[in-house]
């Protein structure tokens, strides 16, 4: 399920011209390489639930997306085409019914850490097997 939900995120990743030109380095799963430069974005999955709702089976799982960038319109930049994309999309998932993907919530700190500006965006994705 989670290899299947990673390709379907790469797949919608990798058919978006806005979201891979705000995202100059890249998107990446669970860490960027070493050296990486700015802009690029990790995603992973932070919870997955099955849920069973009247005798239907259903995964409830949350993605988390870490946007970084050294200038900070620049990340609201980035966040703006990850949200057009990704906010009430449909996605692909092999061996599933995709159900839903809807943004839950985003926190952009107006500070900087080691000349590191940083948006984090979860979505919730709820799918059901085939």
């Amino acid at each position: 399920m989670i290899n299947a939900l990673k390709t379907a995120i790469w797949k919608k990743y990798n058919g978006s011209a806005l979201l891979k030109g705000a995202l100059k380095n890249g998107l990446h799963y669970a860490d960027a390489p070493d050296g990486t430069l700015f802009p690029y974005s990790v995603f992973h999955f932070l919870t997955g639930i099955m849920e069973n709702t009247m005798g239907e089976e259903h995964e409830n799982i949350v993605i988390q997306f870490n946007l970084y960038s050294n200038d900070k319109s620049e990340t609201a930049t980035m966040f703006d085409a990850l949200d057009d994309l990704y906010d009430k999309c449909s996605l692909a998932i092999e061996g599933f019914t995709h159900i839903s993907c809807l943004r839950e919530f985003v926190y952009a700190p107006d500070t900087q850490i080691e000349r590191v500006w940083q948006i984090v965006a979860q979505y919730r994705i709820i799918m059901e097997k085939n």
